[in-house]
Parts: C-alpha cells; sequence; structure tokens
C-alpha cells in the first residue's frame, strides 16, 4: 500500500474485479445504494466485512438468480442482502426468538 499526504491509501485489485465493480455500479441496486464510485462501494465492503457483528453468509448461485429475478419482478426489496436479512428474520419470528 502507498501512503498518501491526506491519509488515503491506494489498494490495486485486477481488472476484472474493477469491472466487476463498475457493472455493479451502473445498476440499479448500486445507484440505490448511493455508490458514486469504486472508492465507495469498495470502502462500504471492507467496513462491512471488518464489522465484527456481520457475517459472510454465501449462497449457492441458483438461489441468487432466484432472488434477484424476484427483486426485479416484485421490486419490494433494494438488494439480495436485504431480502436474505428479511427472510432470516421472518424466520425466527416464527420459532419466536426475533421480534
Amino acid at each position: 500500500m502507498q501512503k498518501k499526504k491526506d491519509n488515503l491509501s491506494t489498494v490495486r485489485i485486477s481488472e476484472n474485479l474493477a469491472a466487476e465493480v463498475d457493472r455493479i455500479l451502473q445498476t440499479e441496486v448500486g445507484k440505490a445504494l448511493g455508490f458514486r464510485s469504486r472508492a465507495d462501494f469498495v470502502t462500504t465492503a471492507i467496513r462491512d466485512f471488518l464489522r465484527e457483528d456481520l457475517t459472510p453468509v454465501y449462497l449457492p448461485g441458483d438461489l441468487v438468480r432466484l432472488i434477484k429475478d424476484l427483486i426485479k419482478t416484485r421490486k419490494r426489496w433494494v438488494s439480495t442482502e436485504e431480502f436474505v436479512i428479511e427472510a432470516v428474520k421472518e424466520r425466527l419470528k416464527e420459532y419466536e426468538v426475533y421480534r
């Protein structure tokens, strides 16, 4: 990492990853989440990863595609994350461990 005078550092990512971030930024979800740049996106991703109360959950691709299709058609949720959080809360309510 290269240090700069204004307390910022530069981190390099592959062109493929940068292109994927750019693709997300151009989607309705990226716009709805308010990302203005790669830096905004990467900063949020790193902060979320480092938060102690956040646990990454990996879903099979077929489930993610179904959720994304549902989000597009129903327009009730902004993101897959929002959908999954709502679904988990509903399931926890069934077992009376979440209110």
